[in-house]
């Protein structure tokens, strides 16, 4: 076997392992989850949530925050809404801490997770004439960057009808991989008397993943041995 024929032997096993490589998977708009029951059959607890409501002056309520799934910890710092005023917000995860800012007031939670696999964007409304909305998205992680083409709102068009199960939205944004950032923008709007507390709210839920590795193609893994079986096929040829 010449050398031409050798180099163009072990360059299409080459050619061919590219073809095959296995591509990054990109995180998925899963779509929305429309009232608490949706949420709840979905079966899953998610570990963290950084959180914006409106709390009650002069209470030190919860209003820019950061807490676990019962709210046995929890970071916060106070926020003085405008009502319909838009604000950028900013989730990021670095790979141990949680970093959540709203219009440049932040604040931040080193966690023991080391990836999460969802975001759960839940919006909610409980009196007549509000709403909250969650929009501008753009979710850069591990594997890619995007903007995300959805919004999460829920708007109460009557307070009988929002009541805890029927008040609220979830975008859900699956398949994260890795620190990851989210930007966008939210609104909180109200009519009539100013809302308090989780009656008017949005939050970013965080569902644990696992840390575990991808696994080859198996085309990969075959174009691996191609190469490797030319490889010593020419080492026996150069021996002989």
């Amino acid at each position: 076997m010449n050398r031409h024929f050798l180099a163009l032997s072990l360059s299409l096993p080459l050619l061919g392992l590219t073809g095959y490589a296995p591509q990054a998977q990109a995180f998925t708009v899963s779509g929305h989850l429309n009232g608490e029951q949706a949420f709840e059959d979905l079966g899953v607890t998610p570990a963290w949530a950084a959180e914006s409501r409106i709390g009650i002056d002069g209470y030190g309520d919860y209003e820019i925050d950061i807490h676990n799934s019962d709210f046995s910890d929890v970071t916060h710092k106070e926020f003085t809404w405008v009502n319909g005023e838009e604000y950028d917000f900013s989730l990021a995860f670095d790979g141990s801490q949680l970093i959540y800012d709203v219009a440049g007031v932040t604040v931040s939670k080193t966690v023991t997770q080391g990836n999460f696999s969802d975001l759960l964007i839940r919006t909610t409304a409980r009196q007549t004439g509000n709403s909250a909305e969650v929009k501008n998205l753009f979710l850069s992680d591990a594997n890619g960057s995007s903007a995300i083409n959805a919004t999460s709102f829920f708007g109460c068009e009557d307070a009988s009808g929002c009541d805890y199960w029927n008040s609220s939205q979830y975008l859900q944004i699956s398949e994260l991989s890795g620190p990851f950032t989210l930007t966008g923008t939210s609104v909180l709007s109200w009519e009539g008397d100013r809302p308090t507390r989780s009656n008017l709210a949005y939050q970013i839920k965080l569902v644990e993943g696992d840390d575990s590795q991808p696994v080859p193609e198996p085309a990969s893994i075959l174009g691996l041995g191609v190469i490797a079986g030319c490889a010593s096929q020419l080492k026996r040829r150069r021996n002989g």
